[in-house]
């Protein structure tokens, strides 16, 4: 509802304007009334309100005195209608140079002041759209320049805006929350928005950032967390003990977070990411739920732990480079062996292979540039989610290891153009269904992370910003070319979520979806 105040130095004046229409019908709510600008001065002070309906001629400040006072104060976003029973044009000429939305002549006709409701409506509707664009066009900014950062990719104009959100820092850490849903059944609500709701009330949210949301599979995700420290009144150690206290009286959802090294710079926080999502090799290892892993600890552990003859560790990585399946299964098999006859303890031996893990991540992430790297520690992560049930078990570690080295050999071996044209022209085609590189790496017979790698270096963009690029450009031409409403053109580009398409569009093209259509027209 728009609120609304009545000023007008005669009583029933002001009881006439209630009664003439049903304020509600037309989306509007009278919450004050005042005798004379002073009056309503005060009121103004106390209240938001969007309308003021003020009388020209009043005791202490008339209605002209009145706008320029309160616009003085309150700056432009409050609406002003003027009501006289002088049609004299001096005040209509000062009413407009104090950019009024309408000017009413007593006595007051019911169309009259209907169609006036009506202008001011759409005055304020406009604006509260235009404050929308302008504040999810920062968002985006912000988050994409934070996206950029985690993966090591910055500007000095992303810096510059991540710096002024987050202030002047003592320190950073990324935290990786993955959230295992305890139910099947489906849940309407996002898994960051669930995660959001369940710590806005009890931790301030200038100790946290939250990035976006990756599912790994059916009913586990993943969302990070920046935990970024300006003071040194509270650690980051208890922000994050406060962040797993909340998340484990969630009954819907469990939760393991994993904690990347501690970091003094922006421009560092990449090498927290990466020592976070190492962290969770820990999980697929060990399978526990609700709990904290930090990459220190875990590094400390493996260092002090460790039977294993490094000779066959060093063979092992040597098969995985040379992409040497038949030699893989034999030494991983004497590893397994070797770990059996020389530890009793279950727990020594996971540890062992979680020490093989690393080394492995190590020696294959040696092969690859920089940019390159980020993406092989995404495909360990999803690789060994893809079944959690192996955790630690041979056959587990052995598929892992033959995919590791399928994915290498693919990375060095696989030429892409003829690949990458049929897929361009199929996310063309099929734009609006819900096509994954996954489901076309399964058709065109190609490791899914390697297909997107490939694809970022040939096209220049993700597969993800490259198929929303182009939904949104279809979008456009359908909002430029029908009369179809906002949300039917969301569905027929493949979005199901009308707010998620305007933000999506509003990142791409600058501007709100109607008033892309707007400006077309003009």
């Amino acid at each position: 509802m728009i609120s609304v105040m009545i000023v007008d130095d005669e009583p029933f004046i002001r009881e006439g304007l209630k009664v003439v229409i049903n304020w509600e019908e037309h989306g509007f709510h009278i919450i004050a009334e005042a005798s004379n600008g002073e009056e309503a001065l005060d009121i103004l002070d106390e209240k938001e309100i969007d309308l003021v309906i003020a009388d020209i001629r009043m005791p202490i400040y008339d209605g002209l005195e009145l706008i320029e006072l309160a616009k003085k104060k309150k700056g432009r976003r409050t609406k002003y209608v003027i009501l006289s029973g002088y049609n004299d044009f001096e005040y209509v000429r000062k009413a407009l140079n104090q950019n009024v939305s309408d000017y009413i002549l007593k006595p007051i006709q019911k169309d009259e002041l209907i169609n006036t409701l009506k202008k001011v409506k759409e005055e304020i509707l406009k604006e509260q759209l235009d404050e929308e664009a302008i504040r999810q066009l920062k968002n985006n900014q912000l988050r994409n320049s934070i996206e950029g950062l985690v993966g090591g990719l910055y500007s000095d104009a992303s810096l510059c805006l991540i710096r002024e959100y987050f202030g002047k820092l003592n320190s950073l850490r990324y935290v990786l929350i993955r959230i295992e849903k305890k139910i099947t059944e489906k849940c309407s609500e996002d898994v960051r928005t669930h995660l959001q709701s369940l710590l806005k009330d009890s931790i301030n949210s200038n100790l946290y950032y939250l990035t976006e949301t990756k599912r790994l599979n059916t009913n586990t995700y993943d969302v990070g967390v920046i935990i970024y420290n300006r003071s040194r009144k509270i650690m980051d150690t208890q922000v994050i003990n406060m962040i797993f206290d909340q998340c484990i009286k969630d009954l819907n959802y469990q939760y393991s977070l994993y904690v990347g090294i501690q970091v003094e710079n922006v421009e560092e926080l990449s090498e927290s990411y990466k020592t976070a999502m190492r962290a969770t090799v820990n999980q697929c290892m060990i399978n526990t739920k609700d709990q904290i892993t930090y990459y220190d600890e875990l590094k400390a552990k493996e260092s002090t732990k460790y039977s294993v003859s490094y000779e066959k560790i060093e063979r092992l990585s040597r098969y995985v480079k040379e992409h040497n399946a038949e030699k893989i299964v034999p030494v991983i098999e004497d590893i397994y062996e070797e770990l059996k006859e020389g530890l009793v303890e279950p727990e020594l031996i996971l540890i062992n292979i979680r020490y093989i893990l690393y080394n492995l991540v190590d020696t294959t992430q040696n092969l690859l540039a920089k940019a390159e790297q980020e993406e092989l520690l995404e495909y360990i992560n999803d690789t060994m989610l893809a079944d959690l049930s192996y955790c630690g078990d041979m056959e587990g570690f052995i598929n892992f290891v033959l995919e590791l080295s399928e994915y290498l050999y693919q990375l060095k071996n696989y030429s892409s153009s003829m690949v990458l044209t049929k897929i361009v022209k199929e996310i063309d085609e099929r734009y609006a269904e819900n096509i994954t590189l996954k489901d076309l790496g399964k058709k065109y017979f190609i490791n899914s992370v390697y297909l997107g790698q490939i694809f970022k270096k040939e096209i220049g963009k993700s597969f993800k910003e490259y198929l929303n690029i182009i939904r949104i450009e279809k979008a456009a031409d359908f909002l430029v070319k029908t009369d179809e409403r906002v949300y039917a053109i969301a569905e027929m580009v493949g979005y199901q979520k009308v707010d998620y398409f305007i933000s999506k569009f509003v990142s791409i093209k600058g501007t709100t979806p109607h008033q892309y259509r707007l400006k077309s027209k003009c």
